[in-house]
């Protein structure tokens, strides 16, 4: 069993307890306007170029080949870039291997853990229940996740993650559609099912204010929503996009 990880951000200390190591694996249903981290969509492995350094040459783009109405790097485009700004984003790991690198830092996480981002992360719930098997007892797992998944998967992580970061998004069926391509009611299924198999107070849901994407007034009313489903831990914040994370070596 394999999974493609596209970042390691060792030592953080948000999305979770403690000092955490936070993995980010490759591949996610939604299309979200905002994503910080468009290079964890895709599922598999791709070419990607680095946002600062470009000249401006257009040697890479020669390169390029396009593909289902986008412009794609290839190996040709890592050779011809003069100042190596194109990668290859991801890495396979197993189970074993990821614990194995995530190991050196054991003192530290026993007070922390792993937080398991995206990507989607529940895709991989197959994977994660397996590093559970193998890794530390003292590490505490965390998963940030849209819920939008098939149930099963859901059923899997609820075994093996000791919280939930739940990416809501927004609970306006037309607004969630809108902004991330996708429909809403599985990941209302889905929270309704995370909130029975593991109770509320493994689980917070973050419901964010996305200038030009929603409004105070739609979140107020999503908040509402959840609460009467049996959401106790609301995080409400105003997006803001940050540094995209570090590759994995």
């Amino acid at each position: 069993m394999t999974a493609i990880v596209f970042s390691i951000e060792e030592f953080s200390a948000f999305d979770g307890a403690g000092l955490r190591t936070s993995v980010f694996f490759k591949g996610c249903p939604l299309r979200c306007e905002w994503c910080h981290n468009p290079e964890g969509q895709r599922f598999g492995k791709e070419y990607v170029k680095a946002k600062n350094g470009c000249i401006g040459c257009g040697a890479c783009l020669k390169a390029a080949v396009r593909a289902n109405g986008r412009t794609e790097y290839t190996k040709k485009s890592v050779a011809a870039c003069p100042k190596g700004l194109i990668r290859v984003c991801g890495a396979d790991y197993t189970p074993a291997r990821l614990a194995e690198k995530l190991n050196k830092n054991a003192e530290i996480l026993s007070g922390g853990g792993i937080t398991f981002s995206g990507g989607e992360p529940l895709c991989h719930a197959d994977f994660i229940a397996a590093f559970r098997a193998v890794c530390p007892a003292g590490w505490r797992l965390y998963a940030e996740t849209s819920l939008h998944v098939p149930a099963e998967q859901v059923r899997i992580a609820a075994c093996c993650i000791d919280h939930f970061f739940v990416d809501i998004k927004d609970m306006n069926p037309a607004v969630y559609r809108a902004y991330t391509g996708q429909v809403m009611m599985p990941v209302r299924e889905n929270l309704a099912l995370l909130l029975s198999l593991v109770g509320a107070d493994r689980v917070t849901v973050r419901v964010p204010l996305i200038p030009g994407f929603n409004s105070e007034e739609d979140r107020r009313v999503s908040c509402l929503a959840l609460r009467r489903m049996g959401v106790r831990l609301l995080d409400c914040f105003t997006y803001r996009p940050s540094a995209p994370p570090t590759d994995p070596q």
